[in-house]
């Protein structure tokens, strides 16, 4: 079954149609995340469920509901999953990505820093 993820935009000036964060036809994108900084930017994260295994992505907008950088992946390395993302931003704007990963039978939860465009 196909997923697709779809976020309404409000920041400063609310976007007068919802923003498709990620429409990937493979597999499916749920549980999303979403955190704004003081000038109504917005980071989205989500859980991406395919054939290639579960990865936690990530998305950049500006204050107008724009992509302010490419798609990110959380990690670098893949692991068994990837699950239930929470997003934090901090008053200078930056972010932070906590996440439960399984590595083989192993269960962890890690976390990232993240500008607000979702750049390392």
């Amino acid at each position: 079954m196909l997923t697709l993820l779809a976020a309404v935009v409000f920041a400063q000036q609310p976007v007068p149609l919802p923003v498709v964060v990620n429409s990937d036809p493979d597999g499916s994108q749920i549980h999303p995340s979403v955190v704004a900084d003081s000038n109504g930017a917005l980071l989205v994260a989500w859980r991406d469920s395919s054939a290639n295994g579960q990865k936690i992505l990530l998305q950049g907008f500006d204050w107008l509901g724009h992509r302010s950088g490419p798609l990110v992946q959380s990690a670098i390395e893949l692991f068994d999953d990837a699950l239930n993302p929470e997003l934090a931003v901090n008053s200078d704007g930056r972010a932070v990505l906590c996440w439960q990963e399984r590595v083989g039978a192993v269960n962890r939860i890690v976390y990232r820093r993240f500008n607000i465009d979702a750049s390392p």
